[in-house]
């Protein structure tokens, strides 16, 4: 997770003041301790509220910038990774505000060799290709609409791939059958 390390980063030589992690339920708390240390407010989300605050990144980081703005202040600079449209929104934000945003687009890609293509995106109107010329770009300056729709170029693929497998582990399948045996052993 590149989050971490780029926070760590961005605190120790800039002092980075909040953090805004979210996710759609409360399985991502395990990184707290390491995030408190990287930042002076952290500001944990979850879409359906069952750990820190429910709501968006993007509408705790609107009503923050909203805060700033009347206090007279302005942040500097915004680390945004996640999914696609998040940073879409986060940076559509931010462009508002003037802050400077820099996403990391690893989630687009595939080898990291530059031979695929897969990481393809259009960043100030040129083509680029984040294993090779990122993963950091300005985020007010990449087409996220075509990151996205390129992104959903194989989704009946996966689709069909993920209702064949179910996604079910061999690992859990084995534990699976072997807490059956016991239960059937048990009776």
């Amino acid at each position: 997770m590149p989050y971490l390390p780029l926070s760590a980063w961005g605190y120790e030589r800039y002092g980075v003041d909040l953090e805004l992690p979210s996710a759609g339920c409360a399985d991502f708390d395990r990184l707290e301790d390491e995030m408190r240390a990287c930042c002076d407010h952290l500001y944990m989300m979850t879409d359906d509220g069952t750990y820190g605050e429910k709501g968006f990144t993007t509408v705790k980081l609107k009503e923050l910038l909203e805060k700033a703005k009347a206090e007279g202040q302005q942040y500097d600079h915004c680390i945004c990774i996640g999914p696609l449209p998040m940073m879409k929104f986060v940076c559509q934000i931010t462009k508002e505000y003037g802050v400077a945003t820099m996403v990391d687009m690893n989630c687009i890609m595939i080898d990291g060799s530059g031979m695929c293509g897969g990481c393809r995106l259009t960043v100030d109107g040129k083509m680029k290709f984040t294993c090779v010329d990122g993963p950091e770009f300005d985020g007010h300056l990449v087409d996220f609409d075509e990151a996205i729709a390129r992104s959903k170029i194989y989704e009946a693929q996966e689709q069909k791939v993920f209702e064949r497998r179910h996604h079910y582990c061999n690992l859990q399948a084995m534990a699976d059958a072997e807490e059956a045996a016991q239960k059937k052993e048990e009776k």
